[in-house]
């Protein structure tokens, strides 16, 4: 038995030495090497992309938002007021020989259309007191060929509505410009506060 075993063992390590291929004693010895593995994380939290922000608008400059068409809230036609005036029933008040500044109609929207602005604005206009009006005790609406067209501001209005409540006439009559083409405000020429109060002194009250 034991040969049996020594001699089975000998021919296993025959077998071993046919199968393995031989290397010579001055071929370098190759080390075989597995790829790394890429690390897989475990329980690693997902995120969602960041959200890209949208573009930026491009800048206006003054100049270009200046250039945009004018717009004012207009009131539906059936809500547009239209009140008149005839100037040959009132004592009028010409105004337009004093030095004086421009300033803008305020609430036209109230008083006339847009094509309303082109018919009725010019270059003179009617300053009418409203000390009724139930706004503003101080009010001063301006008419424009016999049509009301809007008011005064209302700071403007607290300073002439005492001077002409003082003169006391139906109208004062001023100078003005209409809307231009590309625009629908319109403007009047008040007189300045001292210069109109100098001259109430040398007008005198209206009979």
């Amino acid at each position: 038995m034991g040969m049996m075993k020594k001699l089975t063992g000998w021919l296993k390590g025959v077998d071993q030495d046919i199968d393995a291929p031989k290397r010579r004693e001055d071929e370098p010895a190759v080390a075989v090497t597995q790829p790394p593995r890429e690390a897989v994380a475990v329980n690693a939290p997902v995120t969602s992309p960041e959200p890209q922000a949208p573009p930026l608008a491009p800048s206006v400059t003054a100049e270009e938002a200046a250039a945009e068409p004018e717009r004012e809230l207009t009131p539906k036609a059936a809500s547009i007021k239209k009140v008149t005036l005839d100037d040959t029933k009132v004592f009028i008040l010409d105004l337009r020989e004093l030095p004086s500044s421009r300033f803008r109609i305020v609430g036209s929207a109230f008083w006339v259309s847009d094509a309303g602005r082109y018919k009725h604005g010019g270059n003179e206009y009617l300053l009418v007191r409203e000390p009724k009006n139930e706004w503003d005790a101080n009010a001063v609406a301006v008419y424009g060929k016999g049509r009301k067209i809007g008011h005064l501001s209302e700071a403007k209005a607290a300073a002439l509505s005492p001077i002409f409540d003082e003169l006391g006439f139906g109208a004062y009559r001023v100078s003005g410009t209409a809307p231009a083409p590309n625009s629908i405000r319109m403007w009047v020429d008040l007189p300045a506060i001292p210069k109109l109060r100098s001259f109430a002194k040398t007008v005198g009250k209206a009979e």
